[in-house]
């Protein structure tokens, strides 16, 4: 219920959301409680969906993280952080354009 109230308080000001969930290395996904993993990914696309102003950005398993950009299982490296950085500015910029 919070959550949704922030959303619709940010839908009133014009102001668009991310929900993320950010990537982490196989070895740590492996061992996620695949129930809980999909009631969250469930909850962020239902959200997406009922909400024009938010967008769900899934990361968890991205291809596009290898094992330099982690810096342990859960953590991004320094190098990881920037492409995540640059991936959600790239997002960002898409977004004002709509």
């Amino acid at each position: 219920d919070y959550l949704r109230k922030m959303i619709y308080l940010c839908k009133e000001r014009n102001i668009k959301v991310i929900l993320l969930t950010t990537p982490a290395y196989k070895t740590y996904t492996d061992n996620l409680n695949p129930r809980q993993v999909k009631i969250m990914e469930d909850m962020g696309n239902k959200i997406s969906k009922e909400n024009k102003n938010t967008i769900y950005l899934n990361l968890l398993t991205s291809p596009k993280f290898n094992q330099s950009d982690f810096f342990n299982t859960d953590h991004l490296s320094e190098i990881g952080a920037k492409k995540l950085t640059l991936l959600l500015n790239d997002t960002i910029k898409a977004l004002s354009k709509k």
